[in-house]
């Protein structure tokens, strides 16, 4: 098999069912992860209260961030991080709040030419026909823009569950990885695996929200919903009742005697 050249990777193939499969990543998988994660141009973002840029080939996220994300522990990654480093294939400059990834010969990955056919003729054959992804031309991507945005039907019945899907569709929006109607279909069969309780479905996509992951995962016991506690007045009633109800069924109750 030849090693010279390139592929262009489209970042939509993080769409693909193989890519949301459940289980940690390998290392192959986490260090393509970041190469995709990078951004393809500068951009402004707003961390700890400052304005700052980061750059064409760069990546601000942590240490923990990136743990959730490839479902490892800390260590593991912070060591697998320091072996990129010390290989030359990133740049890292970190701090207790965050690290800022830097993927060293970026435009050797991801240059900025068409490859005279290669970006096109991998995208437009090989990646529709394996993944069911969007064809990255000018007129379908417009097409694929569109269909990101939540479909006016409902992908289920229960418009609390309804709103927490267009909350984790517009989560993975931010972070990149922009799901399709597809993907969204697949995410409720998880979601209906994992729990039959719309409740419980709904508070598992939060918690993605919160550990910025790509998809759900079944709830810690420390996660799952608690019955609630009993108020004084609610109790009070209820005892009340039973009250009631015992008299009821007691055949010498109201019995007036001689």
């Amino acid at each position: 098999m030849s090693k010279q050249g390139y592929i262009k990777l489209y970042r939509q193939i993080q769409d693909c069912w193989v890519w949301e499969l459940p289980g940690p990543f390998d290392e192959r998988s986490a260090w393509i992860d970041l190469l995709m994660s990078a951004n393809h141009d500068d951009h402004k973002t707003m961390f700890d209260g400052q304005l700052i840029v980061v750059k064409r080939g760069q990546w601000i996220t942590s240490v923990r961030k990136l743990a959730d994300r490839w479902r490892w522990g800390n260590q593991k990654t912070l060591k697998f991080l320091r072996a990129l480093e010390e290989d030359g294939m990133i740049d890292r400059d970190a701090n207790s709040r965050r690290t800022l990834i830097t993927i060293a010969n970026y435009e050797k990955f991801q240059g900025s030419d068409n490859g005279n056919g290669t970006l096109n003729g991998t995208l437009n054959g090989t990646v529709p026909e394996h993944c069911s992804t969007t064809n990255k031309n000018s007129k379908n991507e417009k097409n694929s823009k569109k269909d990101i945005k939540t479909p006016i039907v409902p992908f289920t019945d229960n418009p609390e569950l309804n709103e927490a899907l267009k909350a984790f569709r517009e989560h993975r929006k931010a972070i990149k990885s922009p799901m399709t109607d597809n993907a969204v279909q697949i995410l409720v069969k998880r979601l209906r695996k994992l729990s039959a309780d719309p409740k419980e479905q709904v508070l598992m996509l939060e918690v993605a929200i919160e550990h910025g992951w790509k998809t759900v995962y079944p709830l810690k016991e420390e996660d799952k919903l608690q019955p609630a506690e009993e108020d004084y007045y609610t109790r009070l009633m209820r005892e009340v009742d039973e009250d009631l109800r015992n008299e009821g069924n007691n055949p010498t109750t109201g019995q007036v005697t001689a």
